[in-house]
Parts: structure tokens; C-alpha cells; sequence
């Protein structure tokens, strides 16, 4: 889990999070998945915007999801869930 990314605003979009969701991306096409989600905290959301991703109520997950541990783990009150149909 990445926190607290850091990028300068004139090199937004050559960024570290642009690489690792893009590639999530790529790898979640290949096997076949039909949904990725985001998980997301503050300005970092703005990758995912950026990507394609749409803002979803954390109830909203497919229930896969909803018994993951990393959903488990994702309590935080001002988490920004987000889900991108591939």
C-alpha cells in the first residue's frame, strides 16, 4: 500500500501511482476481470479520476470483494472507494 505519494504538480502524470494503476490495469485485463477497484485517501484519488475510475459508496463492492482483507483493512473514514469496469 502506497501513502502520502508525493508528486510535483508540474510532473503529474509521469508519476509512480499513474505506473502502478496503469499496470494493474493491464494485469487485471489479462486475467480476465471484469471490475478493478481503488482505494484511495485524500489527492490521491485524482489518479483514478484521471484513469477512468468512478467514485462507489464502499457498499457497493461486488461481495468478492467485500470479504477481502484488504477491504477489511481499508477503515479509514475518509477513504475514497473506486471501481473502473474493464
Amino acid at each position: 500500500m502506497l501513502q502520502l505519494l508525493a508528486v510535483a504538480p508540474e510532473r503529474r502524470g509521469e508519476g509512480l501511482g499513474y505506473l502502478l494503476v496503469e499496470n494493474a490495469m493491464r494485469k487485471a485485463r489479462s486475467e480476465g476481470a471484469l471490475h478493478l477497484y481503488l482505494v484511495t485517501d485524500g489527492a490521491q484519488g485524482l489518479v483514478g479520476e484521471k484513469l477512468g475510475f468512478d467514485v462507489i459508496d464502499r457498499k457497493d463492492v461486488t461481495p468478492a470483494v467485500a470479504v477481502s482483507d484488504e477491504y477489511q483493512m481499508a477503515r479509514s473514514k475518509t477513504a475514497i472507494w473506486m471501481r473502473k469496469e474493464l
